[in-house]
């Protein structure tokens, strides 16, 4: 049940086409600013949600917003910036923290 309300809050905040994804990173994604890479390029598309370093050196990522938006910021993760090597990306399973649609981009 909390999931249909998490994503008919998402759709009704990104006009009826929301979507929420998150990611696990691996590779030279930590000292390198990608958190920060990631928090200017999700204001710029509009795009919430949030990127945490993790212990073993890999990043998550949640992002939450508009299709064509979300599917975009991908393709950032991928690149991610000068300095970054991302040698795996995997799409993980939203958890019960994740349902509260976030109100801004944030670094964890």
């Amino acid at each position: 049940m909390e999931d249909i309300a998490f994503m008919e809050e998402i759709n009704n905040n990104h006009n009826g086409s929301g979507m929420a994804i998150k990611y696990r990173l691996v590779g030279q994604v930590q000292g390198v600013g990608f958190r920060h890479y990631l928090l200017e390029k999700a204001q710029a598309q509009g795009i919430t949600g949030w990127a945490q370093n993790e212990c073993d050196g890999s990043l998550t990522v949640l992002l939450v917003g508009n299709d064509d938006a979300v599917s975009g910021m991908v393709l950032k993760l991928k690149e991610g910036p000068a300095l970054a090597n991302v040698v795996n990306m995997t799409e993980l399973v939203l958890e019960n923290g994740d349902l509260s649609a976030p109100a801004d981009f944030s670094i964890r």
